[in-house]
């Protein structure tokens, strides 16, 4: 591949042009999922210039595409200085031997030095044209053309026909130092110049190309002459048409007539297409595009292939951040939102440079194979293609692809997508507990910075404090929620109750079942009634025993037992008279019993015996009274006999007392009462020493009783104390109560003690939890090879199922193709599940419809402020000025489509993106939505990435050279001096020669506003390397991003390290400035010197010799004009700092700030805390580091990235923030360390002595 790049128009330094071009973002994953729907159509409804209507869209596109080529050479060929190497002058050995098909030095065909150095001029300027002809758009390159048809005027079409005859294709290869020499290599067989023959078959000469062409090729060798005489021979006829030999090597391209001849193939097809009539309606408004998109059903369909995978995903609906599909690349919150969208729906993507465009490509692509659908991907350059072709070829995916100038990693060689497992844990809330890791860390912090702060004994004292107490495991689980804050409460409450000082010592009520304020006052009344009620009772139970001769009892259930032997003898004297208590009832009672129980008995008396002593003890029964069971009775009364024996020793007979009335009712009254005491003093410790208070003696009883009457207070309080004891029993805070029993007042930190060590107890619950999943058996995993990365087995899996299906014989996935081949390479009938336009915004919408056709499905991806299309530009000066902006397909489909933006930039610090936004504003132009990234990574505090290398004395005369042409004479600019170009070179050999010496080096390329000015950098520096050819290999060396020299207009191919921007404008010989600026004048000269800035990965310096001061704004018309001015501005400013966070920090990272600070360091904090909330900041704020960390003694600051940053959606994204973010601050220069929060916790000290040693 032969891009002299030094990409001027008519010379360069020899090198390749990079075909591997890393150009966005780092390794990182996080969905999240932010902006996981496309946003709806943008645009500017009152834009006009289009119609509704696709026919009247059709006859535009036509006229568009005619001129896409410029001047057509194919059939009116002219002879330029910087286009044409014509070998009719060349030696005639050297030209015999080349014809022949040996590859011939120019050297050798032009032997002359004079001859020979305006040869060398021609052929570098051909073969850079043909290089972006073929390395570019996929077309043919340099042809070597035989015979000239001249046909000054005829009968029909334009005048001055001039048309090459026989075509065939050449390489013109640099040779030696400074490309001193090309060599000239035939390939391919020749054809027939198409235009000729379509030419002839106007005018009624029907040729057959291929046979004519046949006639060059014979066995002894390539002959053209057979071909042009035999043309003669045919065109005899036709007046005024001559056949002339010729040998001529230039572009020859059949552009504008192919694409036509495509457009009317398809036209019928382009007036059905809902999304080409969409594009074509967007002029006409948003909502009439919207309309006709929605109404031609330009919605989400089914794949026309649907071949089952087991990697098939539901991208239907809204997406779900908790459900991240396997990304094969590693993709931030948008870029996974863009691919969802593209799954589901037409959609136009608004990526600004450096937002990863490639690698979300990729990734569409994987998910087409994994859905079994075919991708067209459609580019306006090949560097696109080979970007995406090599991007899948280093995940091992090159077989999704037809690109065959990569070849696929030995082994798939993965960005590095830490696990998320480990950050879901830390900022997920876990179902268990109901809060996060980070949340309980965070907790743990602030209590730690608090002791750390320190409180004297006076205020210890004044302000007790909570012990932290290890909790027990189900006090930690009952805790969870808003239990803790109902703990506090209570024990807040078990202090000012006296719940905690309440005990069997203090109180006799302590323990007693008492609820509510009703059982209180019931419990006293008896309380009271009893005090009253038993001397009341012991005074009629001692006349009682003075009636009966009982001796006396010392219990309530003494007295008990006494009176209801008294009510069993007055019930058996209402029956028998009293006589039954002495006389012997022993025999009556056998002969009133039963048969079966004498039996049961062993007595045997006689039928007789029975009957005298049955009639003995009818005798004692009283008249008129019938005993009913006269058996029982007599039992009844032998056994109250024997009872009375026991309690009146001194032998009185039975009787019954006249107090008994009254001592029944008022022993009633006691009972009841007892009753209700023994249920209210039921768990007291009292009653536990005396279970039944029956047993109790009366005098104990009475003393309780009084014990109790007198601490009614304590009573009224005990509900309230027991409720809370109860409570705080259940949470399982009997040990922390029991630490407060001695508190008068409530400890104002007792809420917050109470957090800390609920928080202390689940981290060590949180971390004994994943501990054990550690040591559960997982699956091994694998291994990236050179990387030396693992990664996640689902990737590595989906990558072999692809690989497989690819070796199995299913279609390739992507189809690669620049915008113009696409007519070359399709017919109208090839169909594709999607079309991937890239680049979008310098693809014009007249070409592009002719990809977009043959799709049923639409992404388009591209810089809504980037370079608009043009014509198509070979270098040369014919080429560029027909080289005008046209409308692009990004502009109507950002206003047709539904749209998602890529709002992160991972490559290039942020002071160039501020100042590539800063020439967008400073124009005066609005900038495009999407135009700029919301991340922009800093340089490291005090690192200059934008530099002004001003040169002294920028006076010239302006000097146009032999080739002057009345446009550029008209625009009056004058050139920088010698000594700007000298200086450009002075750093590029500066530059190569540290590299040299470096295994790791910067690329580097140089960057003009102007091409004049390029061309000239390029010849200083090729007179520079004669003087040091030791820095030539690395200069000329091929391979990924090889050194180069273009102009501005270039610039969008190359992304650099390092970027040399010459100005390239100097002041009179008077010191007046002319205020022209060349490019920067047209129409899209802001977007050429944005485009330009956002080239750079780590470093842009610009080299002038002019400062900001120097630029008029009130002589300055162009809004390129006012951009450089701005630019001139921002790159002559001081290095800037990365900006400190207001607000509080995060308590865990003020633990790690304070530990740094006491070691010496400067810490800058760019994050808040905010424990309770998303952070926006996680996907709005420039990614700058969480903390910087100067270490002192001129180290370079330290990039401090911490889990602590809670995400937008699903922590897979923190997790690719964090590793995105941590390659992108190491591309530019900052020593990375990744902190763990629970790591600062645990050592803090450790950590930041880490930190320093990074």
């Amino acid at each position: 591949m032969d891009v002299s790049d030094v990409t001027v128009h008519d010379d360069s330094l020899r090198l390749e042009q990079s075909s591997d071009r890393v150009d966005c973002a780092p390794p990182q994953v996080f969905d999240g999922d932010a902006g996981g729907a496309p946003a709806e159509p943008a645009g500017d409804p009152g834009q006009a210039g289009e119609t509704a209507d696709p026919q009247v869209a059709l006859e535009r596109w036509r006229a568009e595409l005619a001129g896409l080529g410029g001047h057509d050479s194919l059939l009116f060929y002219r002879e330029t200085s910087d286009g044409t190497l014509d070998l009719g002058h060349a030696h005639p050995n050297g030209v015999a031997g080349f014809l022949a098909g040996r590859p011939t030095r120019l050297s050798y065909l032009f032997r002359e030095e004079g001859a020979l150095a305006a040869a060398r001029g021609r052929a570098r300027a051909v073969a850079i044209a043909g290089s972006r002809l073929t390395d570019e758009h996929g077309l043919p390159g340099n042809h070597l053309a035989l015979g000239l048809l001249s046909w000054p005027d005829p009968p029909s079409g334009p005048p001055g026909v001039l048309a090459p005859i026989l075509l065939r294709p050449i390489r013109l290869q640099p040779k030696g130092v400074g490309a001193a020499d090309y060599e000239l290599d035939l390939h391919g067989a020749a054809w027939l110049n198409p235009a000729v023959v379509r030419l002839l078959a106007r005018h009624g000469v029907q040729v057959d190309a291929h046979l004519l062409a046949g006639l060059a090729n014979s066995k002894t060798g390539f002959t053209p002459r057979r071909t042009l005489d035999r043309l003669r021979d045919l065109t005899a006829h036709l007046p005024g048409l001559t056949v002339g030999d010729a040998i001529i090597v230039s572009t020859f391209l059949d552009l504008a007539p192919a694409l036509l001849a495509n457009l009317d193939e398809v036209s019928d097809s382009l007036v059905a297409h809902p999304v080409v009539c969409a594009l074509a309606a967007a002029g006409a408004g948003q909502d009439a595009a919207t309309r006709a998109w929605a109404e031609a059903g330009g919605a989400a369909s089914e794949p026309a292939s649907g071949r089952a995978t087991p990697f098939a995903r539901d991208w239907s609906g809204e997406p779900d951040p908790s459900a991240v599909p396997v990304t094969i690349f590693a993709l931030d919150a948008e870029q996974r939102a863009a691919v969802r969208a593209a799954a589901r729906c037409d959609v136009a993507v608004l990526a600004p440079p450096g937002s990863g465009v490639t690698q979300v490509a990729a990734q569409m692509v994987v998910q087409a194979a994994e859905a079994g659908e075919r991708v067209l991907v459609v580019a306006p350059r090949r560097t696109e293609l080979t970007d995406l072709a090599a991007r899948l070829a280093r995940a091992g995916l090159r077989c999704l692809t037809d690109e065959d100038s990569v070849a696929d990693s030995n082994t798939a060689v993965l960005t590095p997508v830490p696990d998320a497992a480990e950050r879901r844990a830390l900022h997920e809330v876990d179902p268990a507990w109901q809060v996060s890791k980070l949340q309980v860390l965070r907790t743990l912090a602030a209590a730690i910075a608090e002791d750390e702060a320190g409180a004297d004994a006076e205020s210890a004292v004044e302000n007790p404090r909570l012990p932290r107490t290890r909790l027990t495991e189900p006090a930690l689980s009952r805790l969870v929620g808003a239990n803790r804050a109902r703990a506090a409460e209570l024990l807040g409450e078990a202090v000012t109750s006296s719940a905690l000082r309440v005990g069997p010592k203090t109180t006799a009520w302590y323990g007693t079942g008492v609820t509510t304020g009703d059982e209180v006052l019931k419990a006293l009344e008896t309380v009271h009634r009893l005090e009253s009620s038993l001397p009341r009772l012991r005074a009629l139970l001692a006349t009682m025993r003075e009636q009966t001769g009982f001796i006396e009892q010392a219990t309530l259930g003494g007295w008990q037992r006494q009176v209801e032997l008294l009510a069993a003898v007055r019930a058996t004297l209402t029956v028998f008279e009293p006589a039954v208590y002495t006389t012997a009832v022993d025999d009556m009672i056998v002969a009133t019993a039963t048969a079966q129980w004498r039996a049961q008995h062993a007595n045997t008396m006689s039928m007789r015996e029975r009957y005298r002593h049955r009639k003995a003890a009818k005798a004692l029964l009283r008249p008129e009274t019938d005993p009913g069971d006269l058996h029982e009775a007599l039992v009844r009364a032998h056994e109250e006999r024997r009872r009375w024996g026991r309690m009146c020793p001194d032998g009185t007979d039975p009787s019954v007392p006249a107090v008994l009335a009254d001592v029944e009712h008022e022993l009633d009254h006691v009972k009841d009462d007892i009753t209700h005491l023994g249920t209210v003093l039921a768990g007291t410790p009292w009653l536990g020493e005396h279970p039944d208070l029956r047993d109790v003696l009366v005098d104990d009883l009475l003393g309780h009783l009084v014990a109790l009457s007198a601490q009614s207070t304590q009573l009224r309080a005990w509900p309230r104390q027991r409720r809370v004891r109860a409570e705080l029993d259940d949470l399982g805070l009997s040990e922390v109560a029991a630490s407060l029993r001695d508190a008068t007042e409530v400890p104002p930190s007792l809420a917050a003690d109470l957090e800390v060590s609920w928080c202390a107890g689940v981290l060590r619950a949180m971390d004994a939890a994943a501990a054990h999943q550690q040591d559960a058996p997982a699956a091994p995993a694998e291994d990236s090879g050179d990387a030396g990365i693992p990664v996640r087995d689902a990737r590595v899996e989906e990558i072999t199922w692809l690989r497989d299906s690819a070796a199995s014989g299913e279609p390739v996935t992507a189809t690669l193709a620049t915008a113009l081949s696409v007519p070359h390479r399709f017919s109208v009938a090839d169909r594709f599940d999607r079309v991937l336009l890239l680049g979008a915004h310098r693809l014009g919408l007249a070409e592009a419809v002719l990809s977009i056709v043959h799709g049923r499905r639409l992404a388009v991806i591209g810089d809504p402020a980037g370079v608009r299309p043009t014509g198509l530009d070979l270098g040369d000066e014919q080429s560029a000025d027909s080289a005008r902006p046209r409308r692009s397909v990004l502009e109507a489909a950002g206003r047709a489509l539904p749209s998602v933006n890529l709002r992160f930039a991972h490559r290039g610090p942020a002071e160039l993106g501020d100042a590539a936004r800063s020439i967008i504003t400073a124009a005066g132009v609005q900038e495009p939505l999407g135009a700029t990234p919301r991340w922009r990574v800093p340089a490291p505090s005090g690192q200059r990435r934008l530099d002004l290398e001003l040169v002294a004395d920028g006076r010239t005369a302006p000097s146009w050279g032999p080739d002057v042409t009345e446009t550029r004479a008209a625009q009056g600019h004058v050139e920088a001096p010698e000594a700007e170009v000298r200086r450009v070179v002075d750093l590029v050999l500066a530059h190569a020669d540290e590299s040299q010496h470096h295994s790791r080096s910067e690329s580097l390329a140089v960057l003009s506003l102007t091409r004049p000015h390029a061309r000239r950098i390029a010849d200083m520096l090729r007179v520079r390397l004669r003087q040091r050819p030791q820095l030539a290999d690395w200069l000329i060396r091929s391979g990924p991003e090889a050194f180069a020299i273009t102009d501005i207009a270039r610039a969008e191919d190359l992304v650099r390290d390092r970027l040399i921007l010459g100005v390239g404008f100097g002041l009179t010989p008077h010191g007046a400035l002319l205020h022209r600026f060349g490019p920067l004048d047209t129409p899209d000269g802001a977007r050429l010197l944005r485009s330009a800035v956002t080239r750079a990965r780590q470093r842009l310096t610009v080299v002038t010799c002019l400062t900001a001061a120097d630029l008029d704004p009130n002589r300055m018309n162009t809004a390129g004009a006012h951009g450089l001015r701005e630019l001139l501005r921002a790159a002559g400013e001081g290095p800037g700092r990365v900006p400190a966070a207001a607000g509080e920090p995060d308590p865990v990272l003020s633990l790690l700030v304070s530990a740094l600070t006491e070691l010496g360091a400067t810490v800058t904090v760019t994050v808040t805390a905010d424990p309770h909330s998303r952070d926006e900041s996680f996907s709005d704020a420039p990614a700058i580091p969480d903390l910087v960390v100067e270490p002192g003694g001129g180290r370079t600051p330290v990039a401090v990235l911490w889990d602590g940053r809670t995400p937008a959606g699903d922590p897979a994204l923190a997790v690719a923030r964090d590793a995105q973010l941590s390659t992108t601050l190491s591309t530019l220069g900052w020593p990375v360390c990744t902190v763990r929060a629970a790591d600062i916790l645990i050592g803090r000290r450790a950590v930041a002595e880490a930190i320093l040693q990074v």
